[in-house]
């Protein structure tokens, strides 16, 4: 988890647009987890 966090606080010299699309498909990958386990 903090490795993930030190990640985040570099992440300004990437485009928002990248950040967003990354988070977006990250959950999607949780969410289907979550729905396979359900």
């Amino acid at each position: 988890m903090l490795n993930a966090h030190e990640v985040v606080i570099e992440v300004p010299k990437f485009d928002v647009p990248v950040i967003l699309a990354f988070n977006a498909a990250l959950w999607v990958v949780v969410i289907g987890m979550v729905a396979a386990v359900i």
